[in-house]
């Protein structure tokens, strides 16, 4: 992620627009993010929620590119299989609706 940014700021990498530098400016962003959550998780001794942190992540990785159906199914699956909890549709579609909903509120999605 720092040597993709490097290359943008010293010109090692050329693009055409601008739209595209910011794109993977937003992309290294988002990946520091995670990591960051996920350091902080284990810091504060927080280790058995590091599943549900993948989850929530990939979630976001499937609204964030418009494919809440996936999340929705996604979402159902590991929360099955993971933390052997059924949830039902309405459920999960709730929770990816208000997930969607506070994405749009930080900013990561319109």
């Amino acid at each position: 992620m720092i040597k993709s940014v490097r290359d943008l700021h010293t010109g090692k990498q050329q693009l055409s627009d601008q739209d595209s530098e910011r794109d993977i400016i937003i992309n290294v962003m988002r990946q520091s993010n995670k990591i960051w959550r996920l350091r902080n998780k284990i810091k504060n001794g927080e280790k058995k929620d590091l599943s549900y942190i993948k989850i929530h992540e990939t979630i976001e990785d499937y609204i964030s590119h418009g494919q809440k159906i996936n999340a929705i199914k996604y979402y159902r699956r590991e929360m099955d299989a993971v933390f052997d909890e059924h949830v039902s549709l309405r459920e999960a579609k709730e929770y990816i609706d208000n997930m969607a909903i506070n994405m749009k509120l930080r900013g990561i999605i319109n």
